[in-house]
């Protein structure tokens, strides 16, 4: 069964995640991403916009779930028991299960937060 493939973003100017509802290419290259939220409208229905990549920062989906069921993307962060770290990105993921490298079980982990609305959480982890 193939993964399936979506984003959300962290948008920078207002510090929030929203849903991707598509991408943008020109020439090859990604340039933009449409947003889709629901939040502070008036008529309660879902709005899209458009906002230059550079404005924001994309998240993928890794097609795993934590605990409680909820789709774990790039940059959350996972608990599970005393171990708390941050989801590296899909690339990273393939070379971590290929190679020697230990990769946590996140099914039985919790997500707790994401490195860009939480980052004080990893501090915790140092401390």
């Amino acid at each position: 069964m193939a993964r399936e493939i979506k984003f959300r973003a962290w948008y920078k100017d207002e510090e929030k995640i929203y849903e991707v509802k598509g991408l943008s290419f020109s020439s090859g290259e990604l340039y933009a991403v449409e947003l889709w939220s629901d939040e502070g409208t008036l008529d309660g229905k879902w709005h899209e916009y458009s906002v230059y990549i550079r404005d924001v920062e994309l998240m993928q989906y890794t097609g795993l779930k934590d605990c409680k069921g909820e789709e774990i993307y790039e940059g959350d962060i996972v608990k599970d028991g005393n171990w708390i770290g941050q989801v590296p990105a899909i690339n990273e993921m393939i070379e971590m299960a290929i190679g020697d490298g230990m990769m946590p079980d996140y099914k039985h982990g919790e997500i707790i937060g994401n490195i860009y609305e939480h980052p004080h959480l990893l501090e915790q982890k140092k401390g």
